[in-house]
């Protein structure tokens, strides 16, 4: 293929070091995370997901919603094969986190090599992204494996349009395609595709070829099209996809100056990242500037930038890549609402290469007005900071009491930090500080016009009954039904609490309801496996045990 023979252009020692260098400084940015435990939605998705214990259960995962909304197979099959060969040791699946970032920084570098023939700009930004602290609550994060292999897929993607173009391949074109659909399936950021490679044709174009280029955007675009009318139909959307009814609140000034403040903030986080937490919090002292002037001011730059590297391709491919990644970020700074306006640093990830290419041309720029050893001891002072200031932050990570306690330290009133402390402590049988935490949730403010979710009432739940209050209990589970009826949990959650109140007729009905929502919930078949039996109902009790042992193998041996 002609991608290989330019690679290999440089060489093929050159080659593998570049790789090898890629590969060792994401092994050695993140090294201390491999110590790392699972936090917050990692037991959810894998301790206690029996969906990725056996690999016969690949299949079924695409017909599983990822977490309560999500559809993310490929992720979750790549949790399966991490369970193969991992079990329950944390460790391995954050390696994998790894090993995916660091193949993410080298399909940055082939990028940009390919686009610009730039090896230094190319080797420099790339090992940017590798060890950046922006990107490690992704790495550090198991359950934002979604967005790591998104990141693959986009990239790869767009690699192969871009060499589709190039040799216009019909053969290349269909790997393409092929590539979209597997970035669909990873996380629905995958939508943006069209966008990024109109960023690419963006600086390569060539008047001949502009037919078939105008034909490949359409037709991603299509495909992302119809993946989100699928999605609507037959699969639920995060709430972070939907637009809000009230057009006029939504576009809000608030909302305006927050979201020209996040693109002004992910830009100086990529300089110094300070602000360490799974969201950031917008006070209203971040938007002391109206939001005419916060457009003024971008506009501004934008404009200044324009006129001085509208002939600088790789500045002007990085700025548009930066800025088709922040797209989603006006519905993601209103996806807390219980919190308020919010900025995610996940959101950033894959769009981070372009602010890493900046960097990497400012280094070049200052490069030509420093001595060369002056300039070496520099970028190597520059790596250091970086990999030490990621070292530090892997340590946050450690178990979800520590990284809620250092988040809630950063966001003093976030009541999601507080719930993740709940049931964190309510697991470790803690429950007067659960309880501190279930109070504090209820004493926070919450925005006008927010909504709690059923996994927080699911949560609150399961607190009630940890604690023998099983009327409270009851009233939760009923409410997470009510805002969410096709998540099982609440179901089999509610099972248990009439078989704990010896209401078996009830907690059979729940139980069976469960399986209905989800009829892989192998718990659920386990109880009526034991129920039936203890009725002496031997066929229905083997019809259970059966599916259960389907299931799990080995679950009547190890309970």
């Amino acid at each position: 293929m002609k991608m290989i023979t330019e690679i290999k252009e440089l060489g093929s020692k050159k080659i593998f070091l570049t790789v090898f260098l890629i590969l060792l400084a994401s092994l050695i940015a993140y090294s201390t995370s491999l110590s790392n435990g699972f936090i917050f939605d990692d037991g959810y998705n894998i301790v206690n997901n029996n969906f990725i214990k056996h690999l016969k259960f690949i299949p079924a995962a695409f017909f599983q919603p990822y977490l309560e909304n999500y559809y993310r197979p490929l992720a979750m099959i790549s949790f399966s094969f991490d369970y193969f060969f991992w079990k329950l040791n944390a460790g391995g699946y954050h390696l994998s986190n790894i090993l995916w970032h660091g193949g993410n920084a080298i399909l940055f570098f082939v990028l940009l090599y390919v686009l610009f023939k730039n090896f230094e700009l190319s080797v420099i930004s790339s090992l940017l992204f590798a060890i950046h602290p922006l990107n490690s609550f992704v790495v550090n994060y198991i359950n934002e494996r979604g967005n790591i292999l998104a990141g693959f897929f986009i990239l790869s993607t767009v690699i192969a349009f871009y060499f589709a173009y190039r040799k216009q391949s019909r053969l290349i074109y269909l790997i393409g395609f092929l590539l979209m659909l597997g970035s669909l399936l990873c996380r629905e950021n995958a939508v943006l595709i069209p966008l990024y490679l109109a960023c690419v044709f963006l600086v390569v174009v060539r008047k001949e070829h502009f037919k078939p280029i105008l034909m490949t955007i359409i037709s991603t675009l299509l495909i992302s099209l119809i993946y989100l009318l699928l999605r609507k139909n037959y699969l639920p959307l995060p709430s972070t996809i939907k637009l809000l009814p009230d057009a006029l609140a939504y576009f809000s000034r608030e909302n305006i100056a927050a979201f020209f403040f996040i693109i002004l903030n992910y830009f100086s986080s990529s300089i110094v990242y300070f602000n360490r937490g799974m969201y950031r919090e917008i006070t209203p002292l971040d938007l002391n500037f109206s939001p005419i002037l916060y457009i003024i001011l971008i506009g501004i730059l934008t404009g200044l930038l324009i006129v001085k590297f509208i002939k600088d391709k790789p500045m002007l491919f990085a700025l548009s890549w930066v800025l088709v990644g922040v797209f989603p970020a006006y519905n993601l700074m209103l996806s807390r609402p219980t919190v308020g306006l919010v900025m995610h640093d996940n959101c950033i990830y894959l769009s981070s290469i372009g602010l890493f290419i900046i960097i990497g041309k400012a280094l070049l720029f200052l490069k030509r007005y420093i001595c060369p050893a002056l300039y070496t001891v520099l970028l190597l002072v520059i790596f250091l900071f970086y990999i030490n200031d990621t070292l530090a932050n892997n340590a946050l990570y450690v178990d979800t009491e520590k990284y809620a306690l250092h988040w809630l330290n950063k966001s003093p009133h976030n009541k999601d930090a507080n719930l993740a402390l709940a049931i964190y402590y309510s697991g470790a049988k803690n429950y007067n500080r659960a309880d501190y935490h279930y109070k504090k949730i209820l004493e926070l403010p919450g925005r006008k016009g927010s909504n709690k979710s059923s996994v927080y009432f699911n949560n609150l739940g399961t607190h009630g009954y940890e604690t023998g209050d099983f009327e409270k209990a009851i009233m939760h589970y009923k409410t997470a039904i009510k805002i969410n009826p096709n998540f099982a949990n609440p179901y089999f959650n509610l099972g248990n609490v009439y078989l704990k109140k010896n209401n078996i007729d009830l907690a059979i009905a729940y139980y069976n309801k469960t399986i209905a929502k989800d009829p892989y919930h192998f718990d659920a078949h386990y109880n009526l496996a034991i129920i039936y039996s203890r009725l002496g109902n031997k066929e229905k009790a083997l019809k259970a045990a059966e599916i259960a042992l389907t299931l799990d193998p080995a679950c009547f041996n190890t309970r």
